[in-house]
């Protein structure tokens, strides 16, 4: 049997979005009946290296094929919006490459032969999904697949991640690091208050490290920076800074704290997150150089 991609749709309206593949199949056994059951398989990013999406729906029904017939199926495969991110972060704007496996669940019978009878065993059948031009390889143009992640909703989702240079950066930053992972973790088990509380000693562990003397706190930008403009720019957003440890700062006993929610946190982290990194990777660059 062959199995050939046809077309790339999604399925909108699902708790998790679907994309929906048609595949054709068709029999090139001369002389014998093909009765497919159900079928299931994989879906593999090809480009820039291998790797697994996810797993297709296993379906069942009854597909009967006659020699050199040919019939149509459709399966589906699950993405959240880490996956997207990760096969956006591969693909890096440039034609989408996958590979599907397929595998059917079938028997051969005689041609001509009423089913159940000639059906001697029913096995498993793999097979590799080709592309329209007969390579094991589909490629799914960028114009298209850029139209399947809007359908996707996927310009709306924004993630924001910080990689941050591997320990020891010093006691200080080390412990600022460990309080905005802390403050992750808490929003992500909808503690929002508390997570408000992580964010505001992040900012205390980083000012321990700065020191609160405007000069002292002049030199540490100008030392870290190596750029006496730019050190009095950054100065000017670490003040900024202390508006977010204000924000963050009342604490589960403040009034409106006990009552923030996802978005408050959310604000909270991002803003201190994005200079606790700044900061951590300017300091390793001067620890090496």
């Amino acid at each position: 049997m062959i199995a050939t991609f046809v077309s790339l749709s999604v399925i909108k309206y699902s708790m998790i979005p679907r994309l929906q593949f048609d595949i054709e199949i068709s029999s090139d056994s001369p002389g014998q009946q093909v009765l497919i059951y159900g079928w299931t398989g994989e879906l593999y990013l090809q480009h820039p290296q291998h790797m697994l999406i996810g797993n297709l729906f296993t379906n069942f029904g009854l597909l009967s094929l006659m020699p050199n017939a040919k019939n149509r199926i459709r399966t589906f495969c699950e993405v959240s919006p880490e996956k997207l991110d990760i096969i956006e972060d591969q693909r890096k704007g440039a034609n989408l490459q996958i590979t599907i496996s397929l595998n059917l669940l079938c028997a051969f019978i005689p041609q001509g032969t009423a089913p159940p009878i000639g059906i001697n065993t029913i096995r498993s059948e793999m097979l590799t999904v080709k592309s329209a031009t007969d390579e094991g390889v589909i490629v799914i143009p960028r114009s298209i697949w850029d139209d399947r992640l809007e359908e996707l909703n996927y310009g709306s989702i924004m993630t924001l991640r910080f990689a941050f240079p591997p320990p020891p950066l010093g006691t200080q930053l080390d412990k600022s690091i460990n309080f905005i992972k802390d403050a992750q973790k808490k929003i992500n088990d909808g503690e929002w208050s508390d997570s408000l509380v992580s964010c505001r000693k992040s900012i205390e562990e980083l000012q321990k490290l700065i020191g609160h003397d405007e000069e002292k706190q002049k030199a540490f930008f100008k030392h870290i920076l190596k750029d006496e403009e730019k050190a009095q720019d950054c100065k000017g957003l670490w003040d900024a800074v202390q508006k977010a440890k204000n924000f963050a700062s009342g604490g589960p006993h403040t009034y409106w704290v006990k009552t923030a929610d996802k978005r408050d946190a959310e604000l909270a982290i991002r803003v201190v997150s994005a200079f606790v990194h700044y900061f951590a990777n300017n300091l390793a660059r001067v620890s090496t150089s």
